[in-house]
């Protein structure tokens, strides 16, 4: 058979391979995920606040619909979720086809499975979040990008504003990826062809981008004034932060070395050195990759919420970096006539490195989507706590009002806005008849994070919660988990005496 076939059925098994573990275990209840419950509410009551493109939301909706299933909170977040799961499985795929055309099909598995089997990846995989989705669409623009350098045209402009309307659809930050290959289709264009031909490309570019972002907004398009205010919400705690004199949020490039392998940095860095220093190893594809990523990273430097998600984009294209460095190293090694086993064997070592360093997170991600902290609450609740106990919650722990729910529980609950001190100090909650107190770490940690005046609301907070501590009973808890959403460190209290509470 010609290797054409042996490749498309390597990429369709890699493929169906990460598809099914970004979809393993991802069924756990809609509300533990703080953003997920207002995504998916929309859906149901067939609104949009609008704070982000459409693309998400449309896909889910579509599929839904097409699927036939219930639409329900849960029902629809699944739904969701296996969007993101394609989208990374796609963002997969466009990565192995990128590398390939410039490093061979071997280093284009090798990142597929390297990049595929990211922690970072397959954790985001599992959520309905606007990531992946972002993720999908800078690469494949990209993609669609070297086909228009290794061939320039009309229809291939096209391609490449099609694949940007997408980026830009799934998350406004896509907006990088589009000006970076506008810029590149201009120069490239009046280079070969004279700048009549590249205006005439940049505007069939930026009409296919319009075009794809229209149609997935369409929504927002024929409501700009919500669209406005609901994107502006977002934009505004920039502003707010700006005032405060923290414009910049964090240093992101001190996250890198912590989120991907010492071999795949040291590749990336090592491709990043090359690209400079030798004029020689420049390309327009090289000019457009790294000045994507470079824009990129300054970008998020001045964002309002200092996540690791951000990263993604970055991560997933040092990998590929990482095997064009491999790739140049390789061919250098050869003409020089180094040993070539020694060589291929510190390849192979930094491969193995690479998936020493990941496999370990994705091993302990997939154990705690597998599990549940609050399902063994509710179990031990169900089993130890008399009916008649009254039980105060921070609001992340989430009893379910549904009697047929797993976390349904028959005892009174007492949910609290936010943090279950709120509801006062320790003597305050037993007047109330208040028997027992659930927390979650993923709640109290960030009151004992901040630094506030002892008199101040947040030092307020932690006093109660440390008079908690100290004068209630431990009865149960679960230590957090890297997972926060699924286990955010239980803990169940006693604030009455065993004859009141019993």
């Amino acid at each position: 058979m010609p290797p054409e076939y042996w490749r498309g059925a390597g990429l369709l098994a890699l493929s169906f391979i990460l598809l099914f573990l970004y979809t393993m275990s991802n069924q756990f209840p809609y509300f533990y995920h703080t953003d997920e419950p207002g995504k998916v509410a929309q859906l149901v009551k067939g609104t949009r606040d609008f704070h982000h493109p459409q693309l998400m939301l449309l896909s889910t909706e579509y599929a839904g619909r097409l699927l036939g299933v219930e639409w329900t909170p849960q029902r629809l977040v699944e739904v969701g979720r296996w969007y993101s799961a394609v989208c990374s499985t796609l963002a997969v795929a466009g990565m192995v086809l990128l590398t390939a055309r410039h490093a061979g099909w071997k280093s284009g598995f090798l990142v597929g499975v390297v990049a595929g089997l990211h922690p970072l990846l397959f954790e985001l995989s599992h959520y309905m979040k606007e990531d992946c989705g972002l993720l999908f669409g800078t690469v494949w623009t990209l993609l669609a990008l070297d086909w228009f350098l290794d061939k320039p045209s009309t229809r291939a402009a096209v391609l490449v504003g099609a694949m940007a309307g997408l980026a830009v659809s799934a998350k406004y930050i896509g907006l990088l990826v589009l000006g970076v290959a506008f810029v590149a289709i201009l120069i490239v264009s009046a280079r070969k062809t004279g700048w009549k031909t590249a205006v005439m490309r940049g505007t069939c570019f930026l009409l296919a981008g319009a075009a794809i972002f229209a149609a997935v907004n369409s929504r927002a398009l024929v409501a700009p004034k919500k669209a406005v205010r609901g994107a502006g919400g977002e934009f505004r705690q920039m502003d707010a932060m700006a005032e405060k004199g923290s414009v910049v949020q964090t240093n992101y490039l001190a996250k890198i070395p912590r989120k991907i392998a010492p071999s795949l940095l040291l590749g990336a860095v090592g491709y990043i050195a090359a690209f400079c220093l030798s004029a020689r190893r420049r390309s327009p594809m090289g000019w457009a990759l790294l000045s994507f990523v470079a824009i990129y990273l300054t970008a998020i430097h001045f964002t309002p919420l200092a996540k690791d998600r951000y990263l993604l984009p970055v991560l997933m294209l040092m990998c590929v970096m990482a095997a064009l460095a491999g790739r140049d190293f390789l061919d250098m090694a050869r003409k020089k006539g180094w040993n070539r086993l020694a060589v291929r064997g510190g390849a192979v070592f930094a491969v193995l490195l690479a998936l020493g360093f990941q496999i370990p997170g994705v091993c302990l991600y997939s154990q705690e989507f597998g599990g549940d902290s609050r399902v063994d609450m509710v179990r031990w609740i169900q089993e130890n706590l008399p009916p008649n106990a009254v039980i105060a919650y921070d609001t992340v722990v989430g009893f379910s009002k549904s009697k047929s729910d797993l976390l349904a529980i028959p005892q009174r609950t007492v949910k609290a806005k936010r943090f279950v001190v709120d509801l006062g100090p320790f003597e305050k909650l037993r007047e109330k008849g208040i028997t027992h107190v659930v927390v979650a770490e993923h709640a109290w940690g960030n009151v004992f994070k901040k630094r506030e005046r002892p008199g101040s609301r947040h030092g307020q907070r932690r006093q109660h919660y440390e008079e908690l501590f100290e004068q209630g009973e431990l009865l149960w808890e679960k230590d957090r988990g890297q997972l926060l959403y699924l286990h955010p460190g239980l803990r169940i209290y006693a604030l009455q005496d065993a004859e009141h509470s019993g």
